[in-house]
């Protein structure tokens, strides 16, 4: 009889300790993803920083809508071409999650320069314009100048 007793306390005993084990570890929250971009409005050719702001996560895909990528926490990229792209970003901590956003990419502006450099009286001006074109598409420009607007005096 006593060693019965002794055998159901210890099996109470037992069963009260595998019970009361349990994993104290609370769950890994989710991860919050989400990105930033500068310049805030790019044009073709800028160099664009892309910066992660995700919380958590060991994992970084990201997809630029142009047929590039990049698994870098916070990578930078160069559009080509002007457009809209919409980018992905899938950050990996045990489950994936994706955000994506659109991004516009505007055609640069061309760059307008004249030679000598101040003007002078008498003396012939080059007039250069430089445009970003990437597919080598026909441009067209017109230059107008006044014909009634004539200045004699040096420009200071």
């Amino acid at each position: 009889m006593k060693k019965l007793k002794f055998l159901s306390l210890l099996l109470i005993a037992t069963m009260l300790f595998v019970v009361s084990c349990k994993d104290d570890t609370p769950p890994e929250p989710p991860v919050q993803v989400g990105f930033k971009y500068a310049p805030e409005n790019p044009i073709a050719g800028d160099l664009i920083t892309f910066t992660n702001s995700s919380n958590g996560g060991t994992t970084f895909a990201w997809d630029f809508g142009d047929g590039n990528t990049s698994t870098d926490k916070n990578p930078t990229h160069t559009y080509t071409k002007s457009g809209k792209y919409t980018v992905v970003l899938k950050v990996d901590n045990k489950d994936d999650q994706t955000y994506s956003k659109e991004i516009e990419v505007a055609d640069a502006l061309p760059v307008f320069s004249y030679t000598p450099d101040p003007i002078q009286v008498g003396i012939g001006v080059t007039f250069t314009a430089t445009i970003y074109n990437p597919d080598n598409a026909a441009v067209e420009y017109t230059w107008t100048f006044d014909p009634n607007n004539v200045v004699s005096d040096d420009l200071d």
